[in-house]
This record gives C-alpha cells, sequence and structure tokens, in this order.
C-alpha cells in the first residue's frame, strides 16, 4: 500500500469499524434484550456482527482501491456500477 496522504491505513480502518460499532451498540442495545439473553448469546451476536461489518469495510477498501477517481462514496460506487437509477435509488 502506498502511503500517500489522505489514506486510511488497515489499522485505522479497523479502528473505525470497532468503534462505531461499540458506539452503535451502546446506544441503540434494547433493554429487553440485554435482560434476557445470556452473555455468551450476546458475545455471539456482537462477534457474527463484528463479522459483517469488517467484510463491508474491506469491500470499501477494496471499491475504493479499484476506482481511486470516485469520491462519492456508496452513491458514486453505486453509479459507477448501475447506472444512474441504482445511483440515485442506494
Amino acid at each position: 500500500m502506498s502511503d500517500a496522504p489522505g489514506k486510511l491505513k488497515l489499522g485505522a480502518l479497523v479502528a473505525l469499524v470497532v468503534g462505531s460499532m461499540i458506539g452503535g451498540g451502546i446506544f441503540s442495545l434494547p433493554q429487553n434484550m440485554a435482560a434476557s439473553a445470556d452473555v455468551g448469546a450476546i458475545l455471539i451476536g456482537w462477534a457474527i456482527t463484528a463479522i459483517g461489518m469488517l467484510t463491508l469495510a474491506f469491500v470499501f477498501q477494496t471499491l475504493a482501491n479499484r476506482k481511486p477517481d470516485l469520491d462519492g462514496g456508496v452513491y458514486a460506487y453505486a453509479k459507477a456500477g448501475f447506472g444512474d437509477y441504482m445511483g440515485f435509488s442506494s
């Protein structure tokens, strides 16, 4: 990977994903789930979510590496791949 300014490295991307998961989990975890579910079940749910979020982060990293000229996020990737209508719908 190049050390170009403005690029996030793998460690920064992982920290961003972990921070998003922790922040989202603290504010959106329903109280009834925490009261009724076992600790093990909650940890399994967090692990599954972590795998999904890391996969999504790697997808966006791959898209950014393959199309560095696109800078509009999900909209730009959807528009480039599927056309104007799907870009607008995303």
